[in-house]
This record gives C-alpha cells, sequence and structure tokens, in this order.
C-alpha cells in the first residue's frame, strides 16, 4: 500500500484499491491503485478481472470510496471489474476504495 502523507494544491493522493472479501474458489494477485491526480478529472479505467485466477465468472461489487470522495464519483462494472470515475473537486488524502469478488460459480463460501 502506498501513501501520500502531503497535501498539493490542485491534486489528489493516490488512493490504494482494495480487494477486499474474496468468496469462493477464485484467488486475486494484484495491487491496483488511483494514480494521483488533478481534482474533477477522469481516473484511468482500472481492470481489476485481469489478476483475478480461479474459480467462476467473478461478480465484483464497490463497498466504499475514500474519505471526501463522492458516494458515485468511482464505480466499479459488476461484471468486468472495470473500474472508472472522477477525482473529487476538492484536494484529498490517500485513502482505499473497497471492493469484493464473489466467485458467480460458488458465491458463498
Amino acid at each position: 500500500m502506498i501513501t501520500v502523507e502531503d497535501r498539493v494544491t490542485g491534486l489528489t493522493a493516490q488512493v490504494t484499491i482494495n480487494v477486499g472479501e474474496i468468496t469462493g474458489a477464485m484467488s486475486y494477485d494484484g495491487n491496483p491503485s488511483i494514480p494521483a491526480g488533478t481534482i474533477s478529472t477522469a481516473i484511468p479505467q482500472i481492470d481489476l478481472k485481469k489478476d483475478i485466477t480461479g474459480g467462476g465468472t467473478p461478480i465484483f461489487t464497490l463497498i466504499s470510496v475514500p474519505d471526501g470522495w463522492l458516494p458515485n464519483s468511482v464505480k466499479v462494472d459488476s461484471s468486468t471489474g472495470i473500474v472508472t470515475g472522477t477525482r473529487p473537486a476538492t484536494n484529498a488524502m490517500a485513502g482505499e476504495v473497497v471492493v469484493s469478488v464473489a466467485d458467480s460459480a460458488s458465491p458463498t463460501t
């Protein structure tokens, strides 16, 4: 996990994407993050699905966004695992986006 300690005017800090709960027979081997950038700009698309192995088709669910980010500012497509969104309109410190992944072949453990 990378944490940015300082605020820079007009920028947002890097935000870690935490693929927290994984249910079923799959595993996740990635370390994604939303890079630091200018306020109110689009974040680059981030593909969470590419780092999933095993199990059936993954189902992605957005659990939370960092403090200072609007609830609808980050989205994750439930079937593709693509994360998209817009940085907040004010400076924001580092935090994390939390996503859960369920195995469609066995959604509970």
